[in-house]
């Protein structure tokens, strides 16, 4: 362990010098900005030295000339960044002269004009002046040098605050030259302060990239029995020094393949035929872009050639892998026939089952049911004052009081979740909206509680819909599940109560399904989702355990809460906190109007 520890130590102190390199870097400060010049005009709005822009649009255009600003007996226009195929020369080959005038610079600030590698050549001309090039622009193949760098042009603009940009560009050699990148523009010192910044952060990186192979190479050392760690080290150092390091790495590919040949592997030959076709369209690749020969950056289709094959490789290996699945089917249907069964009764009309003797693993029903989540409030802060015994000891009070009311309205008990649980109902959601109301009742009336802890309060959410009901287990045991949507949202609603301090919250879907709704004291206390769907959907409180009193306040006021709430809605912030102080003048303790009084408070005050 020692050693490891000394191993990482040179890599840890270069982790934290990148770090602080990372935190201090001047590109964070930089505010890029993108432009578009049209008919090779490009004013600047106001701008400061942290400023820089990204550069696209139309640009003069003058076919084989060099240093032309434009042709002002038949002016043409060209894309840039683009390529000469995409202008009026409408071929790969040729040369010719790109123009711009930039209004709005600052003529007491030198700027920084940054074009990225042109894969043919280009010198960048402004204000009369060469300034910056890539290689040497030419009329012919014979006369063009290319480029193989950006060029960083800086100048200062006419006092007048304009510059005028030409841009001399050939291409001869390679018939994908151009450029698809943006120029970017911006004072001197932030552009050549990136530049130095990325410079240094790069080698800085290649070196921590270095130790870190060299701590693995250490571990290897001291870790023999775990040779994949070597695999770590050559990937630090290729990916440090990958211009000799990833030849290395192809040769000693080839060597592996080459060895499993000769050993005759299993799919060696389908393995060597893949890599073998990667690295001829990468080393093709490599003489386009160094502009040994012209053409297209061909990798892509390289890859694409290669899945072919892998897919013929497994085409071939199909008859042993298909005999494999044949028996890992077989296997699977004797686990399953040997569970045993273990089914709650009261979930054998869901799935349309006369006896549990007919459940098996896997049976399952899509079904429309109503899905009631409770949770005990402040249950964790209450447990933790408590013994563990008396911790179950209440719970257990709490079960008792509350199953036998799930079962009265025909509800039956999913899950227990530790202080909550998941009920579903079969019959219309009026049942289970009554059966939240007459649990919260009993709660209040018994008054469940140990030693000087207050009595447990609990929420209730309750939504309907589809839900899937299923039987997964093992060999000893059954157990059902359900996957629902709904019983997310019920969930969610149960969860909403803590926000709203209410004791049941009903979604829209329950709010429509009542058969009976007049038989309920129910508001609406929010237009828009509790959770993250694609249906705007409004939810309801259900007061009917409430003391009368807070019933006829709740009742009076809930044409201005629903008033407010369209308004907050429609962002009418002033409107809707009209009603809110309405209703607070009927029901001054109502939690739900100081919620949203709150609410409204804040959202005025961030506008």
């Amino acid at each position: 362990m020692k050693k490891i520890l000394l191993g990482a130590l040179p890599f840890l102190c270069m982790f934290f010098i990148i770090t602080f390199i990372h935190k201090a870097k001047p590109i964070q400060h930089m505010r890029e900005h993108a432009i578009t010049a049209q008919h090779g005009l490009l004013t600047l709005p106001a701008h400061g030295d942290r400023d820089i822009f990204s550069i696209k649009g139309q640009w003069h255009f003058t076919p084989n000339q060099f240093y032309y600003f434009r042709d002002n007996t038949r002016p043409l226009y060209a894309p840039l960044p683009g390529r000469l195929s995409e202008t009026s020369l409408k071929t790969e080959f040729g040369y010719a002269s790109y123009g711009l005038r930039i209004v709005g610079l600052n003529p007491n600030k030198v700027y920084v004009l940054q074009l990225n590698h042109i894969l043919s050549s280009c010198t960048i001309v402004i204000n009369g002046i060469d300034r910056a090039g890539q290689g040497q622009p030419g009329v012919s193949a014979q006369t063009e040098i290319p480029g193989k760098t950006i060029s960083m042009a800086s100048f200062k603009p006419l006092k007048n605050g304009t510059a005028d940009i030409v841009v001399n560009i050939s291409n001869f050699h390679n018939r994908y030259g151009g450029t698809d990148q943006s120029i970017i523009l911006g004072s001197a010192d932030i552009l050549n302060e990136s530049f130095v910044f990325n410079l240094l952060f790069y080698n800085i990186t290649a070196t921590v990239l270095l130790l870190f192979s060299m701590f693995f190479i250490m571990l290897y050392l001291n870790y023999k029995k775990m040779p994949y760690i070597l695999w770590f080290a050559f990937a630090a150092i290729t990916i440090s020094i990958r211009k000799t390091l990833i030849f290395i790495a192809a040769i000693y590919d080839a060597i592996i393949i080459i060895r499993a040949l000769f050993k005759r592997k299993k799919s060696a030959v389908w393995i060597a035929m893949v890599l073998g076709i990667l690295a001829g369209f990468a080393l093709y690749d490599t003489l386009v872009s160094q502009w040994v020969i012209s053409g297209k950056l061909l990798l892509q289709e390289g890859a694409i050639i290669s899945i072919i094959i892998a897919v013929i490789m497994s085409i071939d290996n199909y008859a042993t892998s298909i005999h494999q699945i044949e028996q890992l089917v077989e296997e699977q249907k004797r686990i399953q026939n040997a569970l045993r069964r273990f089914f709650p009764n009261q979930l054998l009309m869901f799935l349309q089952k006369n006896n549990i003797t007919e459940i098996n693993t896997g049976d399952s029903s899509e079904l429309s049911m109503t899905v009631l989540s409770i949770d005990i409030r402040s249950f964790t802060s209450m447990s933790e004052q408590l013994e563990p015994d008396e911790v179950f000891i209440l719970l257990n009070k709490y079960f008792a009081l509350v199953a036998p009311i799930i079962r009265k309205y025909g509800g039956v008990i999913m899950k227990f979740l530790g202080d909550g649980f998941t009920a579903l109902f079969s019959k219309n959601p009026d049942a289970a909206v009554a059966c939240g109301i007459e649990i919260q009742k009993k709660l209040q009336e018994e008054n469940i509680r140990l030693g000087n802890l207050p009595a447990i309060r609990a929420g209730i959410g309750i939504d309907t819909g589809k839900i899937l009901l299923g039987v997964i287990g093992n060999d000893s045991r059954l157990d059902s599940v359900v996957i629902s949507n709904t019983c997310y949202t019920a969930e969610e609603l149960q969860a909403a109560t803590k926000v709203y301090s209410n004791t049941i919250i009903i979604s829209e879907s329950i709010f429509k399904s009542l058969q009976y709704p007049e038989n309920f004291h129910i508001r609406c206390i929010q237009e828009s989702p509790v959770i993250d769907t694609a249906e705007q959907t409004a939810i309801y409180e259900v007061y009917d355990c409430d003391a009368p009193d807070t019933q006829d306040k709740k009742q009076k006021t809930a044409s201005y809460i629903e008033k407010a709430l369209k308004k907050i809605k429609e962002k009418n912030y002033a409107t809707a906190q009209t009603y809110i102080a309405k209703s607070l003048e009927i029901f001054p303790e109502d939690p739900l109007a100081l919620h949203y009084q709150k609410v409204i408070r804040e959202t005025i005050y961030n506008l």
